[in-house]
């Protein structure tokens, strides 16, 4: 009888292993995801915070001035950049990136093509699904004069993979500037 169920038991057991085996690159991908997003959108809000000037915003993008580590910045954030055709991955041409260059204050920013990554594979980045949001201290739209900026950042849980996940991850962050003196 034992010899007779082990085939039964085995099959189950198998089938499982088969199963998380095919499931783990999945789960990798998700997590990588998750991890890389929110550590950019960090990175961001927290050099945003730090802005004592806001020289020029699109839907897209934020230039300003903040004093990081007590060296007096420029710095842009651009984020809605092609994404390069990599092999295999077919849904290249839904994504863009964000970057980030700087330059001491005075000086000539770099090219944003030259700028690091801060986050990749963004969905929005858009006309239609913008990055950012800049509002004053009433919590009206103003992006000349923003008191608050918020960033919306919706990314795929399937990473580079073709078969991972099909699901938008959504990150929402935003800062006050304490340090922005308004010209109005």
């Amino acid at each position: 009888m034992v010899t007779a169920m082990l085939p039964i038991v085995l099959g189950a057991t198998f089938s499982g292993l088969e199963f998380a085996e095919k499931q783990t690159p999945k789960n990798v991908e998700y997590a990588q995801a998750i991890s890389s997003t929110s550590a950019g959108l960090q990175r961001m809000m927290r050099d945003i915070r730090q802005a004592y000037r806001i020289d020029s915003t699109t839907p897209n993008s934020v230039d300003f001035n903040a004093v990081i580590g007590s060296v007096d910045l420029e710095i842009l954030y651009e984020c809605d950049l092609a994404y390069p055709s990599t092999t295999g991955n077919t849904h290249y041409k839904e994504y863009r990136r964000c970057r980030r260059v700087s330059t001491t204050t005075g000086g000539s920013l770099p090219s944003i093509s030259n700028g690091a990554v801060v986050i990749d594979r963004l969905l929005n980045g858009t006309t239609e699904q913008p990055v950012f949001t800049f509002k004053d201290s009433k919590g009206e739209s103003d992006p000349t004069n923003p008191t608050y900026i918020e960033a919306k950042i919706k990314v795929p849980a399937r990473g580079e993979l073709n078969t991972g996940l099909n699901h938008t991850i959504t990150f929402n962050n935003g800062t006050s500037l304490p340090n922005v003196t308004l010209s109005k």
